[in-house]
Parts: C-alpha cells; structure tokens; sequence
C-alpha cells in the first residue's frame, strides 16, 4: 500500500512563536498595532506576559485517507491507519506542521540572574477550534464500524485547556532551570530537538505516532504534575524530571521518571557535534486505543466491520533513547535509537479514568463498551523463567486462585493456591512456553497438554469494589465463582 501526502501549510504566528529572531534582535521589540502585528514579528507583550500562538492549515491529497476528524490532534490520517480507506480523497489538512495552538509565557526577573518563568498553552483544530483530545477522538469512534471511522489518533492533549504545557518554575544561569506541574518528557524535547522533520504530523513518522516522546506510548509525551530540572554547564548538560500523583491527577501513568545527559562538542572537523542519552521508566502507562475489527494483509478493513470496542492497554515501559546530530553550515546529519521495553503492569486495573475523562472498565463492552488490556511479559523476561525457578515480581496477582483437574472431580492436584494463574498468564504458556509458578512448584506447559482445567477464583461481596470499581456485574453475584474453562490441545 502507498500513500501520498501533499501538504501545502499555510501558518500564522504570533509573538514570534515561529519565526526565528536574528541575534542583533536580542530583545524583541513589542507590537504597536494590529498592521505591525501582522508585518513583523514584534511580540504581544503586556506587563510581562507575552500571548503567542500559531496557525497551521492547508490542503491535503491522499491516496488512501480518511474524513477530517476535528478532535484529533492530527486531524488527518497522514499515515496509513487502519481505517484508511482504499480511495484518494482532497481534504483539508490541520496541524500539518505542528499542533494549532494560543498560550501565554513570562519571565521576570527576582534578583541577580533567577528569574520566575511560566508558561500555559492549548493546542486545538484551525477549522472547528476544538481544543485537541486523542483520546477523545478515539471515545467518539467507540462502537463505529472500522470502516466507518474518520482520523482518530492517540496522543497526550486530551482536551485540557493546558493540554499543551502549564508550569512555573525558577531559572538560573547558575543553577538551571526548575519547574512543575505539566511539562514535556525529556523523551519529547529529544524528538523536537533531533527529529529533522521537527515532529511534523505530516511528513515524519516519528512525529505522528508519538511512542518515541513517551517512551512507549504517546500518552506519556506530557506529564501534567512533575518536577522537571535542567542544567547546562558549559558544552554539557543534564536533565531529570519526575512524575508524582497518578491517574486521578490527569496523568496517563501511576508514575514515571527519566534521566537525561548530553553535550556539544564543538570545532570537530570545523563542525559540532550534539548528542544526548535519556533513560525512561513508566509505571502503568496507558495506551487508548479502538480494537474488534478485521484487515486483510495490507491494512485494509475487511468484513465484518464490528464495531469497535475503547480498549486501554496498561503495561509498564522502559526506554533508552540515544540522539545525536553534527552540524558544518548548511550540512546536518541526524541519527538516533531507541529500545522500548514492554512489561506487565506493576498494579494491574479493573477499572479507571483515563486522561480524556472517560471511565474505562475490564471487561466493560456491555456496559459502557470499554475493555482493558494488561500486557503480558515481554520475550526478554520469558527467557529469565527456568526449569529451576522464576521471578514471583513479575506476576503482580491475586492469591484467591484454585486448581482443579476437570477429569478427576473433586480432586484437588494442589490444595495450596496457586499464586500466579491468570487468563493472561495463561496466554502466556500457550506462546511463550512458561511455567506457572505457584507456592507449592512450578508447572511447566508440557503437563498442561491434552489437560482441562478449570479455574475456580473465590471472590467475595466486600472485594467487589475493590476489584471491580464498585460494578456490580451479574457473574460476581455468587460468593465463589467458576471463572472459565480451558481445554489445552
């Protein structure tokens, strides 16, 4: 399948947003009206605090695209998605460069060389001027056929009137710079420093999908309560930022952390040469996504088209992203490389309340036609399980689980509870070949072969809201429950 974007990008800043400013222009000058407004590019300034903001529109041609979707930060399907559609179409084309956004921004200096700094922005859609929301976009599509669906994306502006950034902090040549509350990922300052594309929507890869700024999902490009530090000392420097508080505080992870080092070399083969290394961990991160439907080896939607269910995947991420770029005049070369690790989650969901607002359950189609998914192990831990023994940490579940051989009634094969038997773990066995380790052993796949089991899960009343987010759903009502049968062939 091919794809062919033509983009022709019409963009209008204000205060400077977007236009460099020559060196002899250290203090930009402030707008005396509206015509020297839209001339130059003095800056809409006011007791300190500078409005600026961009535009960005066009028109599009695509061989295979989709309607507009005016909640989503793209808007277009720049990238063949799975909804694409097998005809060309023209269509408008939003954020092709960037994201439309309006925001404000100060410095004020307290004393000697610290000064206050803050910044608050939103990005939205230049035609309908929607605030952007990703996971928005994907909740409107919830239960429309696959190909049916206009240009929904994930991303981490989920309709927030600060889904851009929103912090203050203190700023010293001195000391760096510290601020809190919403702030980029150091992963996401990597990829709009060293992407030679700038993180076009449009014309990189890299800027559309997102996963890279998040170290693993684009959810995680943007934490909205962090810590953030940044130091330069001379051509070196270094950067953490932290995120405390969870989802209840309009996070899309239970916590994340990341490290970051870098420097320029300059005068190197009459050049310099800029790299940086950052190091990433998310605990819980959530991915939104629409799952259920059907496509052919080419990406198309193939019948039946179902409707499609909201679907979060929860897993925990680590990331190592190494960024470089050497510069000679006219002359710049890129690279960079980054491994994305995916695990189990550390504190698997029943249920929560995603970035966008929206309640998302497990097993929730009908109820309010949401699921979650929790990612199994990824192959590098699968080979730390040996025939000796294995790791408990990484099978965060519950203890009130039984084994029972469906050929030998009321026999049990171990009366202890087993500690690790879950459907995804399960899964797990039948493509990865696991052991389930258990108090009493491990049991390896090959005694599973040609065996039914049965999983018998003792859940009572008062763990009901606990587990299940207070949803009172038919099959819980018992006080011991037959959860579902396997047969392993």
């Amino acid at each position: 399948m091919t794809k062919l974007g033509i983009f022709a990008a019409t963009i209008l800043a204000a205060a400077g947003a977007c236009c460099g400013v020559s060196a002899a222009n250290a203090a930009p000058k402030t707008c005396t009206g509206l015509w020297d407004f839209i001339e130059t590019d003095c800056q809409l300034t006011w007791y300190g605090i500078t409005l600026y903001g961009v535009i960005d529109a066009g028109f599009t041609y695509q061989t295979h695209g989709a309607p507009l979707d005016t909640r989503s930060p793209p808007g277009s399907a720049y990238i063949v998605q799975r909804y694409s559609r097998s005809s060309s179409r023209w269509d408008v084309a939003p954020n092709g460069l960037q994201n439309s956004s309006i925001g404000i921004k100060g410095t004020e200096p307290i004393g000697g060389d610290t000064s206050v700094v803050f910044a608050l922005d939103a990005g939205f859609d230049p035609y309908s001027f929607k605030l952007s929301s990703g996971p928005g976009s994907a909740h409107h599509m919830a239960g429309t056929p696959q190909d049916q669906q206009t240009s929904w994306a994930d991303s981490s502006r989920a309709g927030q009137w600060y889904n851009g950034n929103g912090y203050v902090g203190l700023s010293s040549l001195s000391y760096g710079t510290l601020t809190v509350f919403r702030q980029n990922s150091l992963t996401y300052d990597g990829v709009l420093e060293y992407d030679p594309m700038g993180a076009s929507y449009a014309f990189s890869p890299i800027g559309w999908q997102g996963i890279t700024c998040g170290g693993g999902n684009t959810e995680n490009c943007r934490h909205t309560t962090s810590l953030k530090y940044r130091l330069t000392v001379g051509q070196a420097r270094v950067a953490a930022i932290w995120q405390f508080g969870g989802y209840g505080q309009d996070n899309a992870s239970n916590g994340a952390y990341q490290f970051g080092a870098g420097g320029d070399i300059p005068n190197l083969a009459n050049g310099v040469l800029s790299f940086d290394a950052i190091y990433s961990y998310v605990k819980d991160s959530v991915s939104t996504a629409l799952l259920g439907g059907s496509t052919d080896a080419n990406g198309n939607p193939i019948p039946p088209f179902l409707p499609q269910v909201l679907t979060a995947t929860i897993s925990d991420n680590r990331a190592v992203m190494l960024l470089a770029r050497y510069t000679n005049g006219p002359l710049k070369l890129y690279a960079g490389f980054e491994q994305i690790r995916y695990s189990a989650p550390s504190d698997p969901q029943m249920a929560f309340t995603n970035i966008a607002g929206d309640f998302v359950c497990l097993g929730c189609q009908a109820f309010n036609n949401t699921n979650i998914i929790r990612r199994l192990l990824d192959r590098r831990q699968v080979r730390r399980y040996q025939p000796g023994g294995c790791d408990r940490r990484l099978l965060p579940l519950p203890t009130a689980f039984q084994l029972r051989h469906a050929h030998r009634r009321g026999h049990v094969l171990r009366r202890q509870r087993a500690r690790a038997m879950c459907r995804y773990v399960e899964r797990g066995l039948w493509c990865y070949r696991l052991e389930v380790c258990t108090e009493v052993g491990c049991l390896h796949r090959r005694l599973l072969v040609g065996v039914q089991w049965r999983i018998v899960e003792q859940l009572f009343r008062e763990q009901q809201h606990r587990y299940y987010g207070g949803i009172a759903l038919q099959v819980l009502k018992s006080r011991r429950t037959s959860v579902t049968a396997y047969q392993w062939a």
